[in-house]
């Protein structure tokens, strides 16, 4: 550790993601924590949850089980992106 703040962490076996994956912001708060697998050379998304950089709960994202909606919010706290997943890939 050389001092500088961790903006992610995500677990593996056998050299790919699976597992538990996390994502920060700049001020170290928690930006969004994700379960991921990975069957052949495709990673899906189980489930997530994100936050915004004050801490709430974004009260907009709901993927479950792979299908869902992802917000992320920038360091501001705007919303920056969407994304769509169903059965675990993302469609938009």
């Amino acid at each position: 550790w050389n001092g500088e703040r961790k903006t992610s962490e995500t677990s593996y076996e056998n050299d790919v993601p699976q597992g538990l994956s996390r994502h920060y912001y700049e001020n170290g708060k928690l930006a969004c924590a994700k379960i991921l697998y990975t069957i052949g050379d495709t990673t899906y998304l189980k489930d997530i949850r994100s936050w915004k950089p004050n801490g709430d709960v974004c009260p907009l994202t709901n993927v479950k089980d792979g299908t869902g909606l992802f917000v992320m919010y920038d360091e501001n706290g705007e919303e920056e992106k969407r994304a769509v997943y169903k059965n675990g890939l993302f469609i938009e």
